[in-house]
């Protein structure tokens, strides 16, 4: 918890926004994903 209180600090930021922007980049890869490996 430290480290990411750190860290947040650092890139001033909450931390509820650091998480914000990590679920949206894992939604920005999974449809990056689901583009690139469309069986069709």
């Amino acid at each position: 918890m430290r480290i990411l209180q750190t860290y947040a600090a650092a890139k001033d930021k909450t931390i509820t926004s650091l998480v914000e922007d990590w679920v949206d980049s894992l939604k920005a890869e999974n449809v990056h994903s689901s583009l690139t490996n469309d069986p069709d």
